[in-house]
């Protein structure tokens, strides 16, 4: 599991992939609000890990910006300060390439894969 100062990093981390996917795109946080239905302050919050969104928004954002969640995903550190392992960051990245999957499927995935290498 991730303290408190690793879910922060977590969420800054998130926040600025899906600013620079939102920028590659050549929309405004405005535009990106207007889309998923939310205020632009929300954007601004998501963008700079302030605002913790659920994985329905994560799996719109993703959509609209034409990206894969395993691309919005940043790596994390295990509470115990290592990294997770790359085979299992690889089995979530291929999990979520395929744009069909919902955000359950994938959350109860990495839930699943956390819960066998504890």
């Amino acid at each position: 599991m991730l303290d408190k100062e690793q879910q922060t990093v977590f969420y800054e981390a998130l926040g600025e992939k899906i600013r620079d996917a939102r920028k590659r795109k050549n929309l405004n946080q405005e535009d990106l609000a207007e889309k998923l239905g939310m205020s632009r302050v929300s954007i601004v919050n998501i963008e700079t890990g302030k605002q913790r969104l659920p994985l329905h928004v994560l799996s719109d954002i993703s959509e609209i910006l034409n990206i894969t969640l395993g691309e919005l995903l940043p790596q994390v550190k295990a509470a115990d300060s290592n990294n997770l392992d790359p085979a299992i960051l690889n089995k979530i990245r291929k999990e979520t390439e395929d744009s069909s999957n919902s955000s359950e499927k994938v959350m109860n995935y990495v839930l699943s894969l956390m819960k066998k290498n504890s």
